[in-house]
């Protein structure tokens, strides 16, 4: 999540963790993307390379058998670990190259679900992580791992 003065190329004199911090408790701002903005997730807690979210489940994230649809999971714990890689403050945007994920239990309609998503290993270009969701009870419901890359540095000529 990059700040207006970083898209328009001039450097922010907030970190990405500072901004998050910032949104603790809150609703995420209108700039965060319309995807993340739908997730409607709650930020409760950041440091550098991790973040804790809280969602509730919401009629349009269930499926059939009445429980969070896996691909609205995987979206969760896809959007956790992308905002923990955020707060290493990349000059450059991180995009998922591959997310592998396990689920282990359920939430149904209006259930709270917490996520969280940890940087494991950072790497000049990719970054490693692992995320969790836990329900209502504080049961492991679905374990992820991804990995994300920077865009290949410029050279000048």
């Amino acid at each position: 999540m990059r700040s207006r003065c970083e898209r328009s190329g001039v450097k922010s004199l907030v970190s990405r963790l500072e901004q998050f911090r910032g949104y603790i408790d809150q609703g995420l701002p209108e700039r965060a993307a319309p995807f993340t903005r739908w997730l409607n997730g709650t930020i409760l807690a950041v440091e550098r390379g991790s973040i804790t979210m809280r969602w509730v489940v919401r009629e349009e994230a269930i499926n059939a058998a009445g429980i969070l649809h896996g691909g609205i999971q995987s979206a969760m714990l896809d959007e956790a670990m992308g905002m923990a890689v955020a707060t290493l403050d990349h000059p450059e945007f991180h995009i998922t190259i591959d997310l592998n994920v396990t689920f282990l239990g359920r939430a149904r309609l209006g259930d709270t679900v917490t996520g969280t998503g940890r940087v494991i290993r950072e790497g000049k270009r990719v970054v490693y992580c692992e995320g969790e969701l836990l329900d209502a009870k504080g049961k492991l419901m679905a374990r992820a791992s991804s990995s994300l890359i920077g865009p290949p540095e410029r050279r000048t000529p």
